[in-house]
């Protein structure tokens, strides 16, 4: 697998700050400090929302992705970014980290161009392409980590202000450089990430993180929208419980979930649970498919489930993912093809699709 994490923020909604924080803290395993902005989401391109980040330096988010075990040395990138109405200089806006060690840093400087940083000291690189105030960029980044020689660098941006749409382009690349800051016990050489505002108020959307493992989406995927689908009706299987009504009214929350106001339980190993998707307002190419579920533990020890994507006659399945305590967490999996085809998904596909939760022993 190479796509490893994709968010696109719709299934929050309109949601304010404090309430993102209280629902982020599930996900992502923090998003701190700083007044931050009355309402965590900004309109974006027409029809999408996504996270305004606000005082550079004090909001930021950050999350893990990769596991001790995981090899390969590529960390891939892609986002919108709206920039803010002012640039300052050594302002920190991306910092890939090993365990407890900053392995690479981007900041900004006053005129809108990038340093690009070893750890978060050594600068390896300035970038000639500066980026204007108050406009609207796709960014996708690339970094090989790699000893002595054998790091590099790729940037490539598009400008959205007359097309929402355009293709990325190549405007920066270093080559030839010490990338690898840490010796680490973590040959992942990477495993999780922060993305802070750009000095102000700053928006984000859209973002995919891969690496460049596996033969799918191990490489730029280029200027993409991440669309958020909700349940809308029961699926083939229906076995959990559900707290009133129907099972899909229980797990269609948008926004700050309800938590236990409305809810469907599982009482027995191997119970399945699916719900038919809303469908995609937009049209392309499907990179993946991510589904998501907050779960808890009612009773006794720690258990696991598995998450599911079901397509035609077949219902492909995460591994085993741990469900830790009585305390809501969220949980992911991201099915890169279709498991009935074992080919990439297709629109069609994808609206028809069901998704849902198993309990596994």
């Amino acid at each position: 697998m190479a796509l490893l994490h994709m968010e696109g923020f719709e299934w929050l909604a309109s949601i304010t700050y404090n309430d993102f924080k209280t629902e982020m803290a599930r996900w992502w395993h923090n998003y701190d400090t700083g007044s931050g902005v009355s309402d965590a989401m900004n309109a974006t391109r027409t029809g999408f929302v996504g996270l305004a980040l606000a005082s550079g330096g004090q909001d930021w988010a950050f999350r893990k992705y990769r596991q001790p075990d995981d090899t390969d040395n590529t960390f891939i990138i892609g986002m919108y970014v709206e920039t803010p109405s002012s640039f300052s200089n050594f302002t920190d806006i991306l910092r890939v980290w090993c365990g407890e060690n900053p392995q690479f840093t981007f900041e900004t400087n006053s005129d809108g161009t990038l340093d690009f940083q070893r750890g978060s000291a050594t600068i390896l690189g300035t970038s000639t392409f500066a980026f204007s105030t108050n406009t609207k960029y796709y960014i996708e980044i690339k970094v090989v980590i790699a000893d002595g020689t054998g790091g590099s660098m790729e940037m490539k941006v598009a400008d959205l202000s007359s097309d929402e749409d355009a293709a990325t382009t190549t405007e920066w690349t270093v080559t030839g450089v010490d990338t690898k800051n840490t010796t680490s016990a973590f040959e992942a050489n990477w495993d999780w990430l922060q993305i802070w505002a750009w000095n102000a108020t700053t928006t984000f959307d859209d973002i995919y993180i891969c690496d460049g493992s596996g033969t799918d989406n191990n490489d730029f995927l280029g200027n993409l929208y991440v669309e958020s689908v909700i349940p809308n009706g029961a699926g083939t299987t229906t076995d959990f419980t559900p707290s009133a009504g129907s099972n899909y009214q229980n797990v269609d929350d948008t926004g700050l979930s309800d938590d236990d106001t409305t809810y469907n339980e599982a009482t027995a190993d191997g119970d399945i649970d699916l719900y038919d998707m809303t469908a995609l307002s937009t049209s392309g190419d499907i990179f993946a498919v991510q589904v998501q579920a907050e779960v808890r533990v009612t009773e006794g020890d720690m258990r696991k489930v598995k998450l599911l994507a079901r397509s035609g006659t077949t219902t492909g399945e995460s591994g085993q993912l741990s469900t830790m305590n009585d305390t809501y967490g969220g949980r992911e999996y991201v099915f890169e093809n279709n498991p009935d085809t074992s080919l990439p998904w297709t629109q069609s596909e994808v609206d028809a699709m069901e998704c849902g939760i198993e309990q596994d022993a």
